[in-house]
This record gives structure tokens, sequence and C-alpha cells, in this order.
């Protein structure tokens, strides 16, 4: 159905796009992860932080910069889509992985973007404000994509 593959393609190039802003704006801010800030706070030049040795995250730590949330980014672009294609953020969805060990059911994408934003600072990989900041651009980036792109065509 061509509406189908309208709604897929507008996420695919949603989701691409706010990736290619999301990993333009990690090398342009370069902000180390709370693995080599935290054990190296005495360092900063901040009064009000102290280091806490030995600290590591829970979960693995990707090597790349750490702001904004990459997750994020997918996230808020994704919960666009939904949101643009069903006419409500109320949706029920499934979504599986092969990182993780199943699948994980959402009655809505603000219940997803919630779960991913905590997920990131609970295992250690970010900071609240980046999982936040990577939430808007996605949700921008894919704003602008819907509506410049995959717009309705005028039937004869």
């Amino acid at each position: 159905d061509a509406a189908v593959n309208s709604q897929v393609g507008g996420c695919l190039k949603t989701i691409g796009d706010a990736i290619l802003g999301c990993f333009d704006s990690k090398y342009h801010y370069r902000f180390w992860r709370p693995r080599t800030a935290i054990p190296a706070a005495g360092a900063d030049g901040n009064a009000a932080t102290s280091p806490e040795d030995g600290w590591q995250p829970l979960l693995p730590t990707p090597n790349h910069p750490e702001y904004p949330s990459g997750h994020s980014c997918i996230a808020g672009a994704l919960a666009e889509v939904v949101k643009e294609s069903f006419g409500t953020p109320q949706v029920s969805f499934e979504w599986s992985s092969n990182a993780n060990a199943g699948t994980r059911a959402y009655d809505s994408v603000y219940e997803m973007i919630r779960e991913i934003r905590n997920a990131r600072v609970h295992g250690g990989m970010h900071y609240r404000f980046s999982s936040d900041d990577g939430i808007t651009l996605g949700r921008r980036t894919a704003r602008w994509v819907l509506d410049n792109y995959f717009r309705p065509v005028a039937r004869r």
C-alpha cells in the first residue's frame, strides 16, 4: 500500500536525518561521558565537583562523544513520525531489539521516550540533558522532514 510505504519512508528518512544531526553535534561539542568525567572530576576546574575513583557505568559505553544521546535522537524522530502517522501519541506498539533480551511493549510514544531517556542515564552512558536535547533534536528534525517531504499528493 502506497500510504504505508510513504510512512515507512518518512520514518527512515527522519531517523537517518536525526542521526546525521546527532553525530554532527557529537563531534562539534565533543563532550566527555560520565565514565571519564566522574573519576576525573577533581581536574575539571569546578570546585563543586569531586571525583569518585573507580566509578564505572552499569552498561558498556560507546567510544564516541557523549552529547547528545543517539538513542534519544532516534526516539524523538520515531515518536514524531508515529504521532503524525496515527494522529495521536497514544499508540500501543512493541519494539524488539537484538541488543537486549526481549521485546518491550509501550502504550504511547511518550512512554517509550521516558524509558529510553532513563535507561541512558541509569546505565551511566549519558547525562539527563544529553537525552533531553537528543529527543528535541530528533523531534525537530522529524517535524521538518514531515513538513517538507512525504506530503500527500493531489489525486486527479
